[in-house]
């Protein structure tokens, strides 16, 4: 069975997206596969791995998600964008059961949760630190485990899988918020009715040479409904522009004006033309709507719908929240799918679980190992490397900066207590990098890490 990757772990906005786009029934043979970084998504389908991708690409509160930008225009170059859809995101400040708003001392979310908080995480809680983690359920999880006053930023579907209490609800600033995801896979869309084309484009650093680029739309009547800029990574002032567009690439004035681009030496790059997900397409009429026979629609193989296909899950839908589909209540790691709510109608409005979640099995727990095994080796190696340039400008004979030393390994252990893991535990791994440091700077001349 071809495979689709998300960011996970189960519990994120990117999951629900996910069910959101299974329920629209264009693709409902894809196995869902929980991936643990935009970087592994992405990776996945340029090698092949998976037919598809589905990733955040902005944010109606706070832009771009810059990581999503880059790995498509710097590194997964290949790739193009299928189908885009828009999903209401609401954020909930998540506790242990018995904790107050008032005794939060610290609050755990991903990077754009903890930003589109910001101003209700200032009105009623200025004293708590934030912290970022991999993503709003990754938050959940570890305040659950945690025995200190620690807050999340997540989903109503996060708290229940964790055994959290919802201290508030709604509490992102703007309470139409909204995320943009996009899937992506080796190939791009057919030509239809409704049609977006994203593109990247560079410029000459001349007078009115964007102006210039930016006419070529102009003339023919193309509307172009988002333009952003990166930097290009080559020097400084140097940048990369993002548009999206209404119409195909095929179409004949699409056509003209993407070939006087070229025409103009801009440097240009196709990110895809697609199809938005129609407005309601991710919500099913009732229980079962849409999926195969003994499977429900979107299930990872080896999930189960339960006796007589009566497992119900909900996707969301732009007007209407959260509506009944005929998803599994589980998937095939053994997880309740986030929305799942098998209790009463008070808790389907609500979009809760009350399943207790059963752990992913070991292939796939070693699978995440070996990706996060990966990405440690590469973060070790550029650490080695910035230990020989810091040596390169040390002083000859100055070997040994203790204090430095003793300010790492108080960081690393209150890194790691925020976490949730033994402080002693990762100061013994940081005494180990440190010795190894110590013998590479003696090398290039002097020691400090």
């Amino acid at each position: 069975m071809a495979k689709i990757g998300y960011l996970g772990p189960p519990g994120t906005f990117s999951e629900l997206a996910l069910q959101y786009y299974l329920a629209a029934g264009e693709q409902r043979d894809l196995e869902p596969v929980c991936l643990p970084s935009l970087d592994d998504v992405l990776a996945g389908v340029d090698r092949g791995e998976l037919a598809a991708g589905l990733v955040p690409l902005e944010n109606s509160s706070e832009g771009a998600v810059n990581r999503t930008q880059d790995l498509l225009a710097h590194r997964f170059t290949g790739l193009f964008i299928q189908k885009e859809m828009v999903l209401p995101v609401e954020h909930h400040l998540l506790a242990r059961p018995g904790m107050t708003v008032a005794a939060v001392r610290r609050v755990l979310s991903h990077p754009q949760a903890l930003a589109q908080c910001r101003g209700y995480l200032r009105r009623l809680l200025p004293g708590a630190l934030e912290m970022e983690t991999a993503s709003t359920a990754a938050a959940a999880a570890m305040v659950a485990a945690s025995g200190e006053p620690w807050a999340a930023i997540g989903t109503r579907a996060a708290a229940r899988a964790c055994g959290l209490s919802v201290l508030a609800e709604k509490i992102n600033d703007c309470q139409s918020n909204a995320t943009r995801f996009v899937v992506l896979g080796r190939q791009d869309g057919e030509p239809g009715a409704g049609c977006k084309t994203s593109l990247i484009f560079s410029v000459a650093d001349r007078p009115g040479e964007l102006y210039s680029a930016l006419a070529e739309f102009a003339r023919r009547g193309i509307n172009l409904t988002r333009i952003e800029s990166r930097p290009a990574r080559s020097r400084l002032g140097e940048y990369l522009f993002f548009i999206d567009l209404a119409g195909h690439r095929q179409d004949a004035p699409v056509k003209e004006a993407l070939q006087a681009l070229a025409a103009r030496g801009a440097g240009l790059r196709l990110l895809g033309s697609y199809r938005p997900l129609e407005e309601g397409a991710g919500k099913a009429p009732g229980r079962g709507a849409g999926c195969g026979p003994g499977r429900a629609a979107g299930c990872r193989s080896g999930g189960s719908s339960g006796p007589g296909g009566e497992g119900c899950c909900f996707a969301v839908n732009s007007q209407a929240g959260l509506e009944k589909t005929g998803l599994p209540e589980r998937n095939g790691d053994g997880w309740p799918h986030p929305a799942y709510v098998p209790g009463g109608e008070a808790d389907r409005a609500a979009g809760v679980c009350r399943q207790e979640p059963v752990g992913p099995g070991l292939p796939e727990l070693r699978r995440q190992i070996d990706a996060v095994d990966a990405q440690l080796v590469d973060l070790l190696v550029q650490r080695m490397q910035l230990v020989e340039q810091v040596g390169r400008l040390k002083q000859a004979g100055r070997i040994r900066d203790y204090a430095r030393e003793e300010e790492v390994l108080r960081r690393a252990g209150e890194h790691a207590r925020a976490a949730g893991v033994r402080p002693e535990l990762m100061k013994q791994v940081f005494q180990l990098l440190i010795r190894q440091a110590v013998e590479i700077q003696d090398k290039s001349g002097g020691a400090q890490v």
